[in-house]
Order: structure tokens, then C-alpha cells, then sequence
């Protein structure tokens, strides 16, 4: 079945459940509830220095075996990065140290120390909605409170409602597909670092930084109205 080949293994129950919340959003859309443009949508996002390709997602047929060979780094570095997009430009990247991966206090110095003083500068807190994606450390209740501290009732996330009184929308589980920055965002950055050949953590960095400096608030805005 179609359900079982896909990557994320969707199950049945959780594709009703992705279906049911994301119509509700969609509701919330047309009754004007929330403004498309006054959502920001975060999300990170690893990049490789000999770029990676999952190798469940293809499948190559053929009458025989191929005879190319690849030499390849068994342990290829990587860089992450996070940022946001909003109607008044990208906020970010900010660059998750080199070596540790997106936990619960990395996330929270992320969000407490980088992106919500820059939110402020750049006037996207009062009546602006925050979104981000089911990932474990994204809904500790930690940064939860974080971001209910910041934002109020005006929080996109799986499981806020529950903690906060029914307050805010949940968010659809796997649901890689449905954020400016899945399908817009990150993919022309990859597209951009891989155009440059980089392939060192710093050039990479640098090329990150220089793509989405090229993504105007023109960029943001239509982005954000193809939601």
C-alpha cells in the first residue's frame, strides 16, 4: 500500500488527524481569524558538505548492474541552521553550533536569545501568529512557555492548545510539506549552496546567509499568500 512506501509512514489515523487540523487552520484562514501574512512559519534545516541524498527515496531499475563508483567521506560534516520567514522579511539564519544537534536548550537559546529580540526589532510580535513543527524539542513545556510568554493565544504548535487552555491552533502531525519553509525557503537555499560547490561547514555557512539575504519581503509576502 501507498501509505506503507511513503517515507514518513503516515498511518491511516494520523492522516485523518492531519486532514481534520489542517482543515480547521484553513477555516481559520478564510474566517479571517489569522491573517496568512501575519504568520510566521520557523523551521531548521542541516546542510552536508558533500550533500545527501536519502537512499530509501530512490529506486533506479535497470537490465544489469551499474559499474560507476562514488567515493564518498563516511562521516561527511554537516551544519544546521534555523530561521523564519515573515511578511517583513526572513528572520535568521542562525546557525546551530557546529557539533550539537536542535535540543531542547539549544532551541530555547535559539528562540530567547536570537529570534525574539530580532522579532521585536522587526515588529512581528503584536499580532503576528508563531508556527513551528511538531519536533520534540520544539514542545517542551519549556519553550512552550517560552513562546506563550511572547506570543499569548497566537501560537501554531502540536500540543500547545492542550497545554494552555485550548488556546492557539495545533499543528498537523507529519506534516513536512505544508511550510513556506519546506517548499519554498530552504528549498532554493540548498538549491543556491549547491550551485556554489561549497564544500567546507564555513563556505557553506556563507552561502546560506547570502541566498536567503537575496529573499526580499516581495519573496515573502507572495510566499506566504501560496500557503
Amino acid at each position: 500500500r501507498r501509505e506503507d512506501l511513503w517515507q514518513a509512514r503516515i498511518q491511516i489515523e494520523q492522516k485523518q488527524k492531519r486532514l481534520t487540523i489542517g482543515g480547521e487552520l484553513l477555516d481559520a484562514f478564510d474566517r479571517k481569524e489569522i491573517n496568512p501574512e501575519k504568520v510566521i512559519y520557523s523551521d531548521e534545516s542541516r546542510f552536508w558538505t558533500q550533500g545527501y541524498v536519502n537512499k530509501q527515496n530512490n529506486r533506479t531499475y535497470a537490465k544489469k548492474r551499474p559499474e560507476t563508483t562514488l567515493t564518498k567521506s563516511l562521516h561527511p560534516q554537516k551544519t544546521t541552521h534555523w530561521a523564519a520567514i515573515s511578511d517583513k522579511g526572513i528572520v535568521g539564519p542562525f546557525k546551530v553550533p557546529q557539533g550539537k544537534t536542535v535540543d531542547q536548550e539549544v532551541y530555547n537559546d535559539i528562540l530567547k536569545n536570537k529570534f525574539v529580540p530580532k522579532a521585536r526589532e522587526m515588529g512581528i510580535v503584536d499580532g503576528y501568529w508563531f508556527q513551528q513543527d511538531g519536533a520534540t524539542c520544539h514542545t517542551t513545556k519549556k519553550n512552550l512557555k517560552l513562546l506563550n510568554d511572547v506570543y499569548g493565544d497566537r501560537v501554531i504548535s502540536k500540543n500547545y492548545p492542550q497545554n494552555f487552555g485550548g488556546r492557539g491552533k495545533e499543528w498537523p502531525p507529519n506534516s513536512p510539506d505544508l511550510t513556506p519553509m519546506d517548499f519554498s525557503v530552504w528549498g532554493n537555499a540548498k538549491q543556491d549552496v549547491f550551485k556554489s560547490k561549497s564544500k567546507t561547514v564555513a563556505g557553506i555557512d556563507n552561502e546560506v546567509k547570502r541566498s536567503m539575504k537575496k529573499m526580499t519581503k516581495e519573496y515573502c509576502k507572495k510566499t506566504l499568500n501560496s500557503v
